[in-house]
Formats: C-alpha cells, structure tokens, sequence
C-alpha cells in the first residue's frame, strides 16, 4: 500500500501510516516547509519507521508527486491551499482508481459553507463522496474515484 499525506506538518500522521502500512507499504510525506520534512524524518527516525517515508518538499502550485497512492490524507490544510481546484486535480490523478482520500478540515477556522465550496471542487474534479466520518472538532469527508 503507498499512502500520501499531504501537507505532513511534524510527521504525526506520516508516523502513524509507516506503522500501519508495514515494511512492504510506502508512506509520501508532503509539505512545502522543509523543516517540517526534517521534523518529521528525525521524529520517523525514533520511531523506526523511516525507510517506509519518502519526503518530498512540495512547491506552492505542484505537489510534484507522480507515484499512485491507494489513501491520501489531507488534515486540516486544505483551506490553506491557494488554488484549490488545482489541488484537487492533482490528487485525483494520483489517487488509484480503488483510492480513497480523506480530509477534514477544523470546525474553528473553515465555516461549513466553507467546507461546502471546498467539497464542491472536489465534486467537481470526479470525486464522489464515500462518506462523512465523524472525527473530533473538524468537518471531514472521505471520497472515492
């Protein structure tokens, strides 16, 4: 299994994946910050799971991510993105056509009418919705191809 999290920040949920997924699977931890790359492979160091992570530093435009993911995770970031639409695409193209991609965004900065346009450039790229898990003070949805 290769999973992407995007927009990895300190590595909590690239961490948490490495684990899961086991020596076979394969773990991209995107984000444009590179301290938060280097945060996270020392944190991926400690818990033994580095060999299972790729970094991968991002541009503000491009993910410049190629490989197909079977999950991507996006938490709490994609209200931070500056072209959504574009975001999304790129997504949808890595995502394998059995993927599934989840994100949640905080209830404490992103309204829910916010949310809705935000689902709404998903709907719009092809994704479908799979379903809306209830996850602790965030709106979240998991879609499919």
């Amino acid at each position: 299994m290769t999973a992407i999290d995007l927009g990895c920040g300190m590595g909590y949920f690239s961490r948490a994946m490495a684990k899961i997924i086991g020596d076979a699977g394969n773990v991209l931890s995107v984000d444009l910050q590179k301290e938060m790359l280097t945060i996270t492979r020392k944190r991926a160091e400690k818990d033994g799971v580095e060999r299972r992570i790729q970094f991968l530093l991002a541009k503000e435009d491009a993910l410049g991510v190629t490989e197909q993911v079977d999950f991507a995770l996006a938490f709490w970031m994609v209200h931070e993105v500056t072209d959504t639409r574009s975001f999304f695409q790129q997504i949808y193209r890595i995502l394998k056509p059995t993927g599934m991609f989840l994100i949640a965004e905080p209830k404490m900065h992103v309204t829910q009418a916010r949310f809705d346009a935000i689902l709404s450039f998903a709907l719009e790229t092809g994704f479908h919705i799979a379903e809306s898990p209830s996850i602790c003070l965030s709106r979240s949805v998991v879609f499919k191809k």
